[in-house]
């Protein structure tokens, strides 16, 4: 029940989305992340208007989702000066939120939110920390910081999110400021 309860949660977020013909417009590396997967949920139409997901992968806990789509709607006007800009910003802790409501993260806060420009493209952009939820504590790699990054273009919602432990943050950020910077220049 969980389970279906997260996919109806996730489901009905404006997670992932993509045109079915729009191309990869990231290389399979940017810095020392490297692209793992992409998903496409134009196939099928309940997950329509989700458009696509590419995975990349860092060392240890790094690792980011960028997001392509459109939630069916037309007419998304380029940047981040919109209703539906800030509503997809703002859904971003709801999910979070759902996450640890299903007891799969602990813990969540919002640190900080407003704007961050990559590459002289700005992004509406938070910053959550939570832990994720493990049935063995002595397991558990601790603290996860959570970026999210929302932008329009062409039409189409750039979500990226990023996660790391919160002890590698310092370290990482060049390499999430990499892969941002890549995503502006490109996405």
């Amino acid at each position: 029940m969980k389970t279906r309860a997260l996919l109806l949660a996730l489901a009905s977020f404006p997670l992932l989305c993509i045109a079915a013909d729009e191309p990869a417009f990231l290389p399979k590396k940017v810095g020392e992340m490297e692209f793992i997967d992409m998903k496409d949920f134009e196939g099928d139409e309940k997950t329509r208007g989700l458009g696509r997901s590419y995975r990349y992968e860092g060392d240890r806990l790094l690792k980011a989702d960028v997001f392509v789509y459109d939630k069916r709607m037309k007419n998304l006007k380029d940047g981040i000066a919109s209703p539906e800009a800030e509503a997809e910003i703002a859904a971003a802790a709801h999910v979070l939120d759902k996450m640890q409501e299903l007891g799969r993260y602990k813990d969540v806060k919002e640190l900080e939110n407003g704007r961050k420009t990559h590459a002289g493209v700005p992004f509406l952009w938070c910053r959550h920390t939570y832990e994720h939820v493990v049935e063995d504590e002595s397991k558990n790699p601790g603290l996860r910081v959570s970026d999210t990054y929302i932008r329009i273009k062409d039409g189409k919602f750039i979500k990226v999110r990023v996660s790391t432990l919160q002890v590698d943050l310092e370290k990482d950020q060049k390499k999430i400021d990499a892969l941002m910077a890549e995503i502006a220049r490109k996405g």
